[in-house]
């Protein structure tokens, strides 16, 4: 059996063409016009780009890499419509439009605020206690400053509040349910325009609950009087 076998250079005819069929095999560097006419920064794993507008050269991207189980990117990804995943990692400054949904446990996270309804446990690990749970000594640097709430008319006392300020021209009824309240929660009930005397404020333990053991409710009679008190989740007790 004959193999055509061609040595040197074909050159075109100048004032025609050449066309010759069936298949090359060898160095095609010298060839040109192909569809794709360079390949360049050709590496294990690196993805390939068009960098000519005709689509005749492309280009082994350093930045752009997959292994056959993860793209990696150096760079920005940009999408029109979304980004899907399982989860995300890193860092997460430049994120917005965070909702509760799917955030953790914040409803709001930007450059200086973040907001949670759940609790927090800071300083060890387990389910909190309350709300805001602070394992160790606590140092602040600032001030404190506690809720006020300002009673007009008969009122039951809640958990989210600390100091009751009585402002009233009659007298007022203060319910005070120890069962609500955290072990250890306080409530500081204080008349604010020195009416006590005449209009006497009330404070009253829900149920068959106590006051100090003995009283199931006390009054506070004097001017700018104020009585604080504490819970045990059972009954109240002055200090």
């Amino acid at each position: 059996m004959a193999y055509n076998v061609l040595t040197g250079s074909i050159f075109r005819i100048p004032t025609g063409s050449l066309k010759i069929t069936g298949s090359f095999a060898g160095d095609a560097g010298n060839l040109t016009n192909l569809p794709i006419d360079n390949i360049t920064n050709a590496a294990d794993n690196r993805l390939v780009t068009f960098t000519s507008v005709a689509g005749q050269t492309l280009n082994g991207e350093a930045n752009l890499t997959f292994n056959g189980s993860a793209l990696s990117i150096t760079g920005e990804v940009t999408a029109s419509i979304g980004v899907k995943a399982n989860f995300f990692e890193g860092d997460g400054s430049r994120l917005t439009g965070i909702t509760g949904t799917g955030a953790g446990i914040f409803t709001e996270v930007n450059s200086s605020n973040a907001y949670t309804t759940s609790s927090v446990k800071i300083g060890a690990s387990g389910t909190p206690a309350a709300n805001l749970h602070v394992s160790g000594t606590t140092y602040l640097s600032g001030g404190v400053a506690f809720r006020r709430a300002a009673i007009t008319a008969n009122h039951t006392a809640s958990t989210t509040e600390f100091f009751l300020g009585v402002n009233t021209s009659a007298a007022v009824s203060i319910l005070l349910d120890a069962t609500q309240f955290t072990n250890g929660q306080m409530i500081v009930v204080k008349d604010e325009i020195g009416s006590a005397s005449v209009n006497n404020i009330t404070l009253t333990a829900s149920g068959s609950q106590t006051i100090d053991v003995d009283y199931a409710s006390v009054a506070i009679e004097s001017p700018f009087g104020a009585v604080n008190l504490y819970s045990d989740t059972t009954n109240w007790f002055i200090f």
